[in-house]
């Protein structure tokens, strides 16, 4: 593959330094925050409010039109607030903050066979 070339800039070494180290888990944070904008369609509508209590992969919200997805909560813990947060552009969006709980238990999602031609109930079902 042909590297292009310009003037100026930042050009670090091109060698990977921790190709011979273990690969690690990084650990859970203590909350995480998850805007509702995800893309160019329309935001996701909440389906949480402060003081409910998620599962990690639970849906927290539904899609909010066309173009638009549901979320689901990356942790389990306690939902602090629902609310407008900075997002990824500095933004101000509208966006829920989610405290880990101390004893992060995990929704038990089954895994599907053939996700390409199961039928789509199977698909919202898992």
């Amino acid at each position: 593959m042909r590297k292009f070339r310009f003037r100026g800039g930042v050009h670090p070494p091109e060698n990977k330094v921790t190709a011979s180290l273990q690969s690690e888990r990084a650990p859970l944070p203590p909350q995480v925050v998850i805007n509702f904008s995800q893309n160019i369609g329309a935001p996701a509508i909440p389906i949480v409010k402060a003081g409910d209590t998620v599962q990690t992969g639970q849906k927290i919200a539904d899609k909010g039109g066309f173009v638009s997805v549901p979320l689901h909560s990356s942790i389990t813990g306690t939902v602090k607030s629902v609310t407008r947060h900075t997002d990824s552009q500095g933004r101000l969006s509208k966006a829920v903050i989610i405290e880990r709980a101390q004893d992060e238990s995990v929704l038990s999602l089954k895994p599907v066979e053939n996700p390409i031609s199961a039928p789509n109930q199977v698909l919202v079902d898992a």
